[in-house]
């Protein structure tokens, strides 16, 4: 299997990512995530610009629709998500973004229902690239689904995520596992396996009667511009080699994309 890599401007670079196929999933071969990780930090280093409503290479119509939840290890509130070239709380950032789809379509496809999480070490300075990031997919995806949802997570049909994979620098690998999702409310937990589990809760400040939540607006993130700020209740998370403790968060109750 051939996962494309795209720059921020939608065109193809002149590598692509090769992968092995495992017990529980596609991993990248050592030289291709090598050289496409020297090309993605010099493409962004050199100026490429990231832009969240690019097309790239798309050849159909694709459109995703769901919830969304994170958890990160910085203290409440996260200076990357206020913005992208702030630096972290400590001398990195790590993640855990989790895409519970309700509905979608990708190229014919139907990945309604289906669930994507990605895990992700960042620098410090986010902008600066040479993120390592894994991926997980709903193991009740059928194979198509999984090929067309890590087409789309890996930014090979364009949308947010082919706008940031200038910044990455290291794919740990795309594997099957068990995600379940539960919004309650203000409360939002995540299980991935046995290696991801956390929660998190909505804030809502002291004095408003209404119970609503605290929420960005003009924020620059891949699943939108308006996410609601949360804080992290319990979190157990390591996975890819990936390990922190999750202490801020965001949700958001419909995000959508389409390219």
């Amino acid at each position: 299997m051939r996962l494309h890599t795209w720059s921020a401007t939608g065109r193809a670079p002149p590598v692509l990512m090769e992968t092995r196929q495992t017990a529980s999933g596609y991993r990248p071969t050592e030289r291709s995530a090598r050289a496409a990780g020297r090309w993605r930090l010099t493409r962004f280093r050199s100026g490429a610009t990231l832009d969240l409503g690019v097309k790239g290479g798309s050849t159909m119509s694709w459109n995703l629709e769901g919830d969304y939840v994170e958890t990160c290890s910085c203290e409440l509130m996260c200076p990357c998500n206020l913005s992208l070239d702030h630096g972290a709380t400590y001398d990195f950032c790590r993640v855990t973004l989790v895409f519970d789809v309700r509905q979608g379509a990708v190229e014919g496809t139907d990945v309604s229902g289906c669930t994507v999480a990605m895990i992700a070490d960042t620098p410090k300075v986010m902008t600066e690239g040479n993120w390592r990031v894994g991926v997980f997919v709903d193991e009740h995806a059928s194979d198509a689904q999984f090929d067309r949802l890590v087409q789309v997570f890996g930014g090979q049909l364009g949308g947010p995520m082919a706008a940031l994979a200038p910044l990455i620098g290291e794919m740990l690998g795309v594997e099957r596992a068990d995600i379940t999702v539960d919004h309650d409310g203000l409360r939002h937990r995540v299980r991935v396996g046995s290696v991801i589990d956390f929660e998190v809760e909505d804030v809502v400040p002291f004095g408003v009667d209404t119970g609503e939540p605290v929420r960005f607006s003009g924020m620059f993130h891949p699943v939108g511009s308006d996410l609601t700020m949360a804080e992290a209740k319990r979190s157990s998370i390591d996975a890819f080699g990936i390990r922190y403790e999750g202490k801020t968060g965001l949700s958001k109750s419909g995000f959508s994309w389409a390219a």
